[in-house]
């Protein structure tokens, strides 16, 4: 057997159709790859589109239109490819094709103990996080979210520190913050209402601000259905360029009022139990970019008075129509839930479902295994689930991206729940 790389393989093309002597060069590379991209075999093309990068504007192209490919694992593999390019034809591309963009959102760290929230964001919006240091001042605009928060003992003021910050030259070109315990007792005070102030108060020095998280709270400061929050639409209101919104805590029956915000790419909600009027207060949101839309529903017994018949409109009607990432998470519905959407019209357009950290069995993850929409996808995220490892299996053999990452074992008669709660 010869080690001469231009031995033809199977798929390369050949002038006139003949089989290549077997020291003879193989003539059409380009056609060859070409040829490959045909092949029934995934990780055929997947050599090929990585051999493609060899033929310029050519290769790229092939790249490019692999992202309409009716494969998912190809659509996936062309865009990690084009995300190493730094070509206007592949940039322009990446952003037409709006693949998820929070990777971060899947990479929670892994539960220790009955824990889930163990520790402060070290990322939010594909920025590292780093807390707020009057000494050092702002350094970093782009690449960091600065964080702001106060402690337990009460001896560190959150509002000095934002007033600090403030006064900073380098202000108007911050790009994302973060807000930890705005009390030393989240549970006693009123609500985040005073960080809402503030940014309210500060949005003529805040000028860049497009990345905001209120409520990076530890399962150590504060039970996640401890935090309430008061009205949150002022802050989309005060930052009409504002494109990722992560809130955490909802212990309230007041979030939102009903307004359009024409830039908001990323809205997050974290609850330990959602209220049936703050997910109808979200309906009423005119948000036409919205592309990610994150939904922790909770536990019954941490006031979560959602049920999946709520998610009606959510599922079956058009309320954000370049939706591309749903996510339905940490749900003690989440058989229903699945039952719905394999047959609502929303799976025809997302990329990205995630059905996370809820109570799913080795029952809904069937309905999914029997959908034929659900290869569409690029992304089904079922980490922290029942779902056993002989489900998994069937799965992962689907022509879509299986995430299930900490899925926990049933061992005991009784209910099953959700990851996050209390």
């Amino acid at each position: 057997m010869t080690n001469n790389q231009n031995q033809p393989r199977e798929f390369d093309a050949v002038l006139g159709g003949e089989t290549a002597p077997i020291y003879d060069a193989v003539l059409g590379g380009i056609e060859g790859v070409k040829r490959r991209l045909l092949s029934q075999f995934i990780e055929d093309r997947e050599e090929a589109l990585n051999d493609a990068l060899q033929y310029g504007a050519s290769g790229l192209d092939l790249i490019i239109q692999s992202l309409q490919d009716k494969s998912g694992k190809i659509r996936r593999y062309a865009c990690v490819l084009l995300n190493e390019r730094n070509e206007p034809q592949a940039i322009a591309a990446l952003q037409s094709y709006k693949p998820w963009f929070l990777k971060e959102r899947w990479e929670l760290e892994k539960r220790k103990g009955s824990s889930f929230i163990t520790s402060h964001s070290q990322k939010f919006a594909n920025r590292k996080v780093e807390k707020y240091d009057p000494q050092v001042g702002i350094t970093d605009t782009v690449g960091t979210a600065y964080a702001f928060r106060t402690n337990r003992d009460g001896d560190e003021f959150i509002a000095d520190k934002l007033e600090l910050l403030l006064e900073d030259s380098r202000v108007g070109k911050v790009e994302a913050l973060v807000f930890g315990m705005w009390h030393s007792d989240v549970f006693e005070s009123d609500s985040s209402q005073n960080i809402v102030n503030f940014l309210v108060n500060a949005q003529d020095k805040l000028t860049n601000l497009k990345a905001v998280f209120i409520g990076d709270v530890t399962d150590d400061e504060s039970m996640i259905s401890h935090m309430s929050h008061n009205y949150i639409s002022p802050v989309l209101e005060a930052y009409p360029n504002l494109e990722i919104l992560k809130i955490r805590g909802g212990n309230t029956h007041r979030m939102f009022n009903p307004i359009r915000h024409n830039k908001l790419k990323a809205l997050i909600i974290e609850t330990g139990g959602l209220r049936k009027e703050s997910l109808l207060q979200l309906y009423s949101l005119q948000l036409p970019a919205l592309e990610h839309l994150e939904i922790w529903l909770g536990s019954l017994n941490y006031r979560c008075t959602c049920s999946v018949e709520d998610l009606a409109p959510l599922l079956y009607g058009d309320l954000f129509p370049n939706l591309i990432y749903l996510g339905l998470r940490n749900s003690e519905y989440t058989n229903e839930i699945v039952r719905e959407i394999v047959q609502a019209p929303v799976l025809q357009k997302i990329q990205v479902l995630d059905i996370s950290l809820g109570n799913l069995t080795d029952e809904g993850a069937e309905l999914l295994l029997n959908s034929p929409i659900i290869n569409q996808l690029d992304i089904l995220n079922i980490s922290e689930t029942y779902v056993t490892d002989e489900m998994l299996e069937l799965l992962w053999q689907m022509d879509v991206r299986v995430i299930a990452e900490g899925n926990r074992v049933y061992e005991y008669e009784g209910d099953r729940y959700c990851t996050v709660a209390e």
